[in-house]
């Protein structure tokens, strides 16, 4: 190969590796250039979104000022109504006061005229003491009256309250004579002359040896019955333990025998019991149950 031929061929050379570069560098620019773009996109991107946003609140805010401007235009006319009322009222005052001050002026001028008559008023103040003293003794006359008519009503209440309570002894003797009659009605019993309450009839003891009545007057009412056993409102705080019977009772305008309840458990202010044998007629809830037939 001749000289201008290797020339040539370096010449080449150089001019490849020239236009290798270039097309680096170009391909470098353009990279550069397209993440620039990408960064400014996305700043741009952000600006616009904080740019909507500022401006939503800038609405927001508007709004909220506009509706504060609102309330306190509606309070300064509310303010101004008040004082416009506040300056009525104190014109009214005003003229009332002036009206006072002309009344005074008229009464000082009628105490002048009122002094002149004060001599005569003197003698006519004088007969009316006299007047006022017959009618203080005349008052304490009476209170004494009605002091004395007090102290009557009072004993007649006392006396009333005593006939009503003999009367409410004698209806209570009225319903032990019925539950009595009941009792010698339904299972045939007589009590003997001469008992007294609490005391149970001989033949019936004799008859029922399961009679096991508590030693206190225990008296309570039926609460829950179900198909063998009764609940009762009375305890052992009332003196009833278990293994006692109570007589089973229902007043009213027939009053009846029901029947006897044998106390299977006790607790304070309750008692369990299950019934002897078979009742007159089915139990019921407030149905009477005491220690003996007569209370």
């Amino acid at each position: 190969m001749t000289a201008v031929g290797k020339t040539l061929v370096f010449v080449n050379l150089v001019f490849s590796l020239l236009v290798g570069a270039l097309v680096v560098m170009v391909y470098v620019a353009r990279t550069n250039w397209a993440d620039g773009f990408t960064k400014l996109k996305d700043r741009y991107d952000i600006a616009n979104a904080e740019r909507t946003q500022s401006a939503a609140e800038v609405v927001k805010v508007s709004g909220e000022r506009d509706q504060a401007v609102k309330e306190k235009n509606d309070t300064i006319a509310l303010r101004d109504q008040e004082i416009a009322q506040l300056k009525g009222n104190a014109a009214q005052l005003t003229k009332a006061n002036e009206d006072l001050k002309k009344q005074v002026q008229t009464g000082l001028t009628n105490v002048e005229g009122s002094n002149t008559l004060a001599g005569g008023k003197a003698t006519q103040a004088a007969t009316l003491d006299a007047e006022l003293k017959k009618s203080q003794d005349a008052n304490l006359e009476l209170t004494k009256i009605v002091n004395v008519e007090r102290e009557k009503r009072v004993a007649a209440d006392i006396e009333r309250n005593s006939a009503m309570r003999r009367a409410q002894e004698l209806e209570n003797q009225v319903q032990d004579l019925a539950k009595q009659l009941t009792l010698a009605r339904e299972t045939g019993t007589v009590t003997p002359r001469g008992t007294g309450p609490g005391t149970t009839p001989a033949r019936l003891t004799s008859l029922t040896p399961d009679v096991n009545p508590p030693p206190e007057d225990v008296r309570g009412q039926v609460k829950i019955v179900d198909k063998e056993h009764v609940v009762l409102s009375v305890g052992s705080d009332n003196g009833l333990l278990k293994g006692h019977t109570l007589e089973v009772f229902r007043l009213g305008d027939a009053p009846k025998y029901l029947g006897r309840i044998k106390i299977l458990s006790v607790t304070a202010n309750e008692a369990v019991g299950q019934l002897l044998g078979r009742p007159t007629q089915p139990l019921r809830v407030g149905d009477l149950a005491q220690a003996r037939i007569l209370p």
